[in-house]
């Protein structure tokens, strides 16, 4: 019996514009770079040392994620998305993907990944730009974590953590979270990043990826909401499990490390290096002449994305990044895929 990999996991990316995108490339560049500089690997928690290459940060796409992590296997059934492909390619010619070269299983989920790209492009169609917002006074900082999690939700429905022995999760009072605790360790995709505001465009897109990826695989075991207000209700519930945490927010990482003071080490290392600011356009990294002649991180300049990525993120682990493949990606404003 034919099934789809719980393992293989996809993500879809909001892709940032030009010049911008250009901008936060150079700058994750930049930022790897003077990581390798300092060279005390094993301080950023990287220890594999079968060559120095092994322990270079990686790179990915500059990206917004709008939901990650999902299992093929959770928004894509055998019978709805590969073999009705199936069919139509051995009716056409004796290429169909029973015959093509390579594992099977590699292919029953290829072709189910190419079938989830051409729904959402076809649900995303003329859906419009998405605005990327990004909460200035937080700036950029490690998210940190304990080791135990706990949530508890307040009264307008939303995830609130707090820093005690029940949940384990270092937050302010008001349910945000606290990245001025040294305490925690750093969860290594949210090492570097800047918080992004749920803005009415990002969750209206949350909401279509939503309804697009999971409506056809839990039709048949959920229950029906007759209620349009338990359907609403259902619906953001649904939405925060998207918000991972600890950081349980939209954001943006500059870079993916492993070390509680990736962001200090790298300010010191552009200390060191005496190196200028790293974009003359949407300034990323300037000079603060407070006293100190000390460079600060600041948060990406806000724009609105118009195209969005469909990843392959497994295995999902700093050391997984470098295998991250893109499927596909579609317009928010033409309804175009690009295969």
């Amino acid at each position: 019996m034919k099934v789809l990999s719980t393992y293989k996991r996809i993500s879809l990316w909001l892709i940032p514009p030009e010049p911008i995108l250009t901008s936060l490339t150079h700058t994750q560049l930049q930022l790897i770079e003077l990581h390798d500089k300092n060279n005390n690997f094993s301080s950023f928690g990287l220890h594999n040392s079968n060559s120095s290459n092994s322990n270079k940060l990686p790179t990915f796409i500059p990206h917004v994620t709008l939901v990650g992590g999902i299992p093929i296997s959770e928004c894509c059934t055998v019978q709805d998305d590969v073999m009705p492909f199936s069919k139509s390619q051995n009716n056409d010619n004796d290429n169909g993907w029973e015959n093509r070269n390579g594992n099977e299983q590699d292919i029953i989920d290829e072709v189910a990944a190419q079938s989830v790209l051409r729904r959402l492009a076809c649900a995303f169609g003329n859906f419009g730009g998405v605005e990327c917002k990004f909460v200035k006074e937080r700036g950029v900082f490690a998210a940190r974590r304990m080791r135990q999690e706990g949530v508890v939700s307040n009264n307008n429905g939303r995830s609130s953590h707090h820093h005690d022995k029940e949940s384990g999760i270092i937050s302010n009072g008001d349910g945000k979270l606290n990245h001025d605790d040294d305490e925690g360790e750093v969860q290594w995709n949210q090492s570097c990043i800047s918080i992004m505001e749920r803005t009415k465009t990002f969750t209206q897109a949350m909401e279509l990826a939503e309804q697009t990826l999971f409506t056809k695989t839990r039709s048949s075991t959920a229950t029906i909401i007759e209620n349009e207000c338990e359907q609403q209700s259902s619906t953001t519930t649904s939405l925060e499990r998207h918000f991972k945490p600890p950081a349980c927010e939209p954001h943006y990482s500059f870079v993916y490390g492993n070390n509680a003071d990736l962001i200090s080490s790298l300010q010191s290392s552009l200390n060191n290096h005496q190196s200028q600011p790293i974009s003359s356009d949407n300034t990323t990294i300037s000079t603060n002449n407070g006293g100190k002649n000390s460079f600060v991180l600041e948060c990406p300049p806000n724009f609105t994305s118009t195209e969005i990525a469909v990843v392959w993120t497994y295995p999902s682990s700093l050391e997984g990044v470098k295998h991250w493949r893109e499927i596909g990606r579609f317009s928010l404003v033409e309804g175009m895929s690009k295969y």
